[in-house]
């Protein structure tokens, strides 16, 4: 179903959770005859090594300086970001775009069109960046515009909260535009200590 305007979704927020599963992983590139959404899926945990190009290095730079002054004006420490943690944020925008799921739990379509479960929160970030110190992640969707995405995140009491842990010191945070997925544009942010 698709609905207008720009989204929020859920807030995950668990410190020093670490979820353990056996999945499996490959790349996979798809040839539909119609409908294609990209030349390559991922499945399953990620190994950590995908590389989803950062075709958005201002607006990603933009949105940690709009943290960043937020979080100034409570006398918290900037946030320096995480090229690693920027890397898992890459990787779970650009799995939601192409696998056609929000959340923040992985999800792996299969033949059928149904959604299944391939990975929690904390253990695909792992495969990127030490998880003992991961505070918490936001995602969005539906906009490349900053100064928007932002604002929902401010208006969000969840997200909001994210944005400002006191004990966070380090961010990621990444933007994929993927023009045939439902919203096009998908935002993850993730904050450790």
């Amino acid at each position: 179903m698709k609905v207008p305007g720009l989204k929020i979704i859920l807030i995950i927020t668990i410190s020093n959770l670490l979820l353990f599963a056996t999945t499996l992983h490959s790349q996979v590139p798809i040839y539909f005859e119609s409908d294609v959404i990209a030349d390559t899926l991922y499945f399953g945990l990620p190994t950590g090594e995908e590389d989803i190009p950062q075709e958005f290095k201002e607006e990603e730079q933009a949105m940690m300086n709009l943290i960043n002054a937020e979080r100034k004006r409570f006398g918290l420490k900037p946030l320096k970001i995480d090229t690693a943690l920027s890397a898992a944020c890459r990787y779970h925008a650009y799995d939601m775009a192409t696998q056609n799921y929000i959340s923040h739990t992985g999800y792996d379509r299969g033949k059928d069109g149904k959604r299944k479960f391939a990975n929690s929160t904390f253990e695909r970030i792992s495969q990127f960046y030490d998880a003992t110190t991961l505070i918490n992640e936001n995602i969005a969707f539906g906009s490349k515009n900053v100064e928007d995405m932002f604002n929902l995140w401010v208006e969000s009491d969840g997200h909001y909260k994210n944005m400002l842990a006191p004990n966070s010191r380090v961010a990621g945070i990444g933007l994929v535009y993927i023009p045939e997925s439902e919203y096009k544009y998908y935002w993850v942010y993730n904050s450790a200590e």
